[in-house]
């Protein structure tokens, strides 16, 4: 992937869903740590991470935020689920 997620931007995703650290962690199937570390800029999200933030974006400008955290919580922290949500998501039209 070319364009980084950056630590403002897993912040605003994270405050879009109304979702702690470890809430939001758990909706993308990754650490609290991580979650942490990305939003002090101690690093930035690669490989499959970085897919599912990037898909999330995608996402959330197309479906509304309730839907979004519903399907990611139904997931439970199951990856590959979670990113067929999101595909899945980023799919829909603007409603």
């Amino acid at each position: 992937m070319s364009n980084r997620i950056t630590a403002s931007q897993v912040k605003s995703m994270r405050s879009r869903l109304d979702a702690t650290q470890v809430e939001f962690a758990a909706l993308t199937g990754t650490s609290f740590v991580s979650v942490s570390k990305w939003e002090h800029e101690h690093c930035s999200p690669t490989g499959l991470c970085e897919v599912v933030l990037t898909l999330l974006q995608g996402a959330m400008r197309r479906a509304p935020i309730s839907e979004i955290k519903r399907a990611l919580q139904d997931c439970n922290g199951n990856t590959v689920d979670i990113v067929r949500v999101l595909v899945h998501l980023e799919g829909l039209k603007n409603r």
